[in-house]
């Protein structure tokens, strides 16, 4: 057997649940699935955190492929580990940055909500590398936990969102003037403080 990413496993219950965003069981599912690689835990704690999985699993519809027994199996026999994506692993070592909206003249009539730790000439730099266009910084909001900020204010603006980006785009892009955007950001980090 080889080893297995726990985080692997939640990010599979995490994508039955936005496949299905109707079934609380999934999405409780998900949620109980972070609990295998937030934190520490013991062998003892992972095989109970497993077990509410296959219970949750057992009750889903549609499930092909058991992730549970999957987890089960190599905590049983030690042959797990914990490696979170460094793209998303400041979500969860917050550091202090910035939720910032970015525009592009190859995106007219949208913004770009996002965080970051580094500085704005930088982040348009790394976009423009990664993604192929330009893009332009309008405004950036300094923060304590920009990653939590962030998610708050996409929440506030989800109808927004724009769908059917191409594969390999990013997703964070909303259908909102930027300064609509700017009062947004701020009204939500005032509201949180």
């Amino acid at each position: 057997m080889s080893r297995v990413n726990l985080f692997d496993i939640g990010k599979a219950f995490y994508q039955r649940s936005r496949r299905d965003p109707q079934s609380r069981i999934k999405e409780e599912a998900y949620k109980t699935s972070r609990e295998l690689w937030e934190n520490h835990k013991t062998k003892r704690e992972l095989l109970s955190i497993i077990a509410r999985l296959k219970d949750l699993e057992r009750k889903s519809q549609g499930v092909r492929v058991p992730q549970a027994e999957k987890a089960e199996r190599a905590v049983r026999s030690g042959e797990y580990f914990v490696s979170i994506p460094h793209e998303i692993s400041h979500r969860y070592n917050e550091q202090p940055g910035r939720v910032y909206i970015m525009t592009s003249a190859s995106r007219p009539g949208e913004c770009k909500l996002g965080a970051t730790t580094m500085n704005m000439f930088q982040r348009c730099l790394a976009y423009h590398k990664k993604f192929g266009y330009r893009v332009t910084d309008v405004f950036a909001f300094e923060t304590d936990k920009p990653f939590a900020l962030e998610k708050m204010v996409a929440e506030q603006i989800s109808e927004l969102r724009v769908a059917g980006n191409v594969t390999g785009d990013s997703n964070e892009w909303y259908r909102i003037e930027p300064n609509l955007l700017r009062s947004v950001i701020i009204s939500v980090a005032r509201a949180a403080s």
